[in-house]
C-alpha cells in the first residue's frame, strides 16, 4: 500500500493523506470551498476542464449554480458566450480572473 504520506497543495495547504481515495476527497473538497467562493462574490474564474471524451478546454466562467449532489455546475462560459455545465470532476485547475466581464 501506499502508506500515510504529506502533500503539498496551493497556497500553503497541507494535507495529511492515508491514501489516493482520501486525497481525491481532499483535493475535491477544496475544489468546491473554492467554487463556493467564487459563486458567492459572483467573481469570474479560469478553468482547465477535461470532458468526458478527454479533451482539454480552457475556459472563463460565471458560477451560477453548484450542484453538489450530482457533482456537477452551471456556469455562464464567456468563451462560448453561453450557459454550460461542467463536471466538477473534471475541473482539473481553477483561479479567479480580474475585471469585468459582460454576459
Amino acid at each position: 500500500m501506499l502508506g500515510c504520506f504529506q502533500q503539498q497543495l496551493g497556497m500553503g495547504r497541507r494535507l495529511r493523506v492515508q491514501s489516493i481515495m482520501s486525497f481525491h476527497e481532499a483535493v475535491t473538497a477544496l475544489v468546491l470551498a473554492d467554487l463556493k467562493k467564487y459563486r458567492d462574490r459572483q467573481q469570474a474564474v479560469e478553468i482547465i476542464y477535461l470532458n468526458k471524451r478527454g479533451q482539454t478546454s480552457r475556459r472563463i466562467i460565471r458560477i451560477l449554480l453548484l450542484d453538489e449532489d450530482k457533482g456537477q455546475l452551471k456556469a455562464y462560459c464567456y468563451t462560448r458566450k453561453a450557459c454550460r455545465v461542467f463536471a466538477i470532476a473534471g475541473i482539473l485547475a481553477l483561479a479567479p480572473v480580474a475585471g469585468q466581464f459582460v454576459g
